[in-house]
């Protein structure tokens, strides 16, 4: 007890400097939050008060202070995320990236993500609620008039108050905008939007393709929900489901791809009809809808966009969130599967993918799913060229052409759960390798831009554009600064050794702290402060800043400086290339920031 106490002192200094250090870093945001915050409050307390003395429906009080609130909220939020707006750096194996993060704040919601395409060189945004964004090739967002179909949005709120669906679970937002691409064939150029379309009239649901013509994409070009033309809606209609959700259209899948002629190429989820959290089968069949012949669904469907025809491609498949080409025009998805799931297929026509009869994953509870054929072995029907176990959460595919030699040729994955980007290397229609890329949010699309940027749609709301670095700017500027050293050559040449045995753990690239702690952050730093997740127990506990005497001697002697710490000593015998290491570093911490 004595000895913890007596830990106590330097344990509350530590604490506090932390505390410190995050409040300076943050100081005009929190300066910004405080002041929106409390304007926040002050209308939410106006509409709370109002809404306590009289009926809503009839205070004119509470209604202005409600679009008040409304308009603080919105104000609120546009100022604290046009500070989100920032640029980061992200480690892979072949070449550093450079993101720059953009929030679309014109979106309606933008909170769940959405979908991306190019038209020449202006991104097209749309979120899952249908909103419609266009990013400029300065990155700057401008505001859509082009509206969607529609979905039948308003139809299913009525319904859902009506006996017996006012008894059903409803999740509203999952009546979702699934993918919007661009086009050009024969007959002109325009947009294809996929989504889930919901009967008034006949009370069920079902997933549906609309195209529209257009010659330009711009702040200007108008386009109504009634200029759509609905090119495919999947068979049979679903009726509503009293069993688990009454429409899962986060199973709907919904993404698409263009082959360049005439055929798009769309993804159909099973919207939980499988037996597992739902009705085994539609009302009057007997197979679940991702095995019935007769069913639109669980399929990738190829639909002809001169002569509308559509036809069924493979089946046995649950949930795609992507599909793309690779660059020897094989297809490809990506499943998002049940717990233990998730999956790379390479779509052949004919195919059965065995959903739900078979998969790599179990039950959420870690049973098994019911009537598989065979747990854990999946060998009666095509086997995934790769599956995800633990899950990932796929969210979204592409393939990379024109970006850097190292990934191009390569197909990108994102994840929601993971929070991170997955690049598949396929020859030989089988996958060599899969290379996880840290990103730090929920990615629901990824695309790449025809500026040669991969751009992410993140449940956040934000596009995060990705461009590689070469050598990264650390390294560059690193390198100029040995070379401005007053030392000789030959310990230059002993520096640079140096520095690269060091970059063997180490980035030189500021946040990137994949695989030990960036060197671009160390000098001034306390110990053990970085964003790296696998510190010792003892640089945790470190309660000391890194001076250039600090790290001299650290170098010198990691063990007898931070014992317990897992650095190997470099082993640099030389006091003056030592001390020039600790001058770089400093520099480039003052470079940096």
């Amino acid at each position: 007890m004595r000895r913890s106490l007596s830990n106590i002192p330097a344990l509350l200094s530590q604490a506090t400097q932390s505390i410190w250090d995050w409040l300076k870093r943050h100081r005009k945001r929190l300066l910004l939050v405080t002041i929106s915050g409390g304007a926040l409050m002050g209308a939410l307390g106006i509409g709370f008060l109002g809404s306590y003395f009289v009926r809503a429906s009839d205070a004119p009080l509470f209604n202005l202070a409600d679009k008040a609130g409304s308009k603080i909220v919105e104000i609120w939020q546009s100022s604290t995320e046009s500070q989100s707006n920032s640029n980061k750096a992200y480690a892979s194996t072949f070449v550093p990236l450079n993101g720059k993060k953009i929030v679309l704040s014109n979106s309606a919601s933008g909170r769940s993500g959405g979908s991306l395409t190019s038209w020449d060189d202006r991104l097209i945004a749309m979120a899952q609620d249908g909103v419609i964004s266009l990013i400029a090739s300065d990155h700057s967002v401008e505001k859509s008039k082009i509206l969607p179909p529609e979905n039948g949005y308003d139809g299913y709120r009525r319904v859902a108050k009506q006996s017996p669906y006012d008894s059903y679970s409803h999740n509203f937002e999952w009546l979702r905008y699934n993918d919007i691409i661009s086009f050009q064939h024969a007959e002109g150029r325009g947009l294809l939007v996929s989504y889930t379309e919901f009967s008034e009239a006949d009370t069920c649901y079902a997933s549906a393709v609309a195209r529209v013509y257009v010659d330009d994409v711009s702040a200007e070009t108008v386009v109504t929900p009634e200029d759509w033309e609905v090119v495919f809606r999947t068979k049979p209609c679903l009726p509503l489901k009293d069993t688990w959700r009454a429409m899962e259209g986060h199973m709907a899948g919904g993404r698409m791809v263009f082959d360049g002629a005439e055929t798009a190429y769309v993804t159909v989820g099973d919207y939980h009809w499988d037996g597992v959290y739902g009705p085994a089968s539609v009302p009057g069949t007997d197979l679940p809808t991702a095995q019935d012949p007769n069913s639109d669904y669980g399929r990738v469907i190829a639909i002809n966009l001169s002569s509308g025809e559509a036809t069924h491609v493979s089946r046995g498949q649950r949930n795609m969130q992507g599909i793309a080409y690779d660059r020897d025009g094989s297809l490809w998805t990506i499943e998002h599967g049940i717990r233990g799931g998730d999956e790379l297929n390479r779509v052949v026509a004919g195919q059965n993918y065995g959903w739900p009869y078979e998969t790599y994953g179990t039950l959420y509870s870690g049973l098994p799913v019911p009537d598989t054929l065979s747990y854990g072995r999946h060998e009666t029907y095509v086997k995934p060229a790769i599956s995800w176990l633990p899950s990932i959460a796929t969210s979204g595919l592409t393939l990379i052409e024109g970006f850097h030699e190292a990934w191009d040729g390569d197909l990108l994955v994102a994840s929601l759960a993971g929070q991170k980007l997955a690049r598949v290397r396929v020859a030989e229609d089988r996958v060599i390798f899969t290379e996880f890329i840290e990103i730090g949010e929920r990615i629901r699309y990824v695309h790449q831009h025809t500026t040669g940027e991969i751009v992410l749609f993140t449940d956040r709301g934000s596009l995060i554009f990705l461009t590689p670095r070469e050598g990264g700017v650390g390294a560059e500027f690193v390198e100029t600064t040995i070379s401005q050293l007053g030392i000789s050559s030959a310990r230059k040449t002993k520096l640079r050794t140096a520095i690269g045995a060091c970059g063997e753990c180490h980035s030189l690239n500021r946040n990137e702290d994949t695989n030990a702690p960036s060197l671009a952050d160390v000098f001034g730093a306390r110990i053990g402060s970085s964003d790296y997740s696998n510190y010792s127990s003892a640089m945790k506990s470190a309660n000391r800043r890194w001076t250039k005497e600090l790290l001299i001697a650290y170098l010198k002697d990691p063990e007898a400086i931070v014992p317990g710490t897992i650095m190997p000593a470099p082993n640099i015998d030389d006091e003056v290339v030592l001390e020039a290491l600790v001058d770089v570093l400093a520099e480039l911490k003052n470079e940096v920031e």
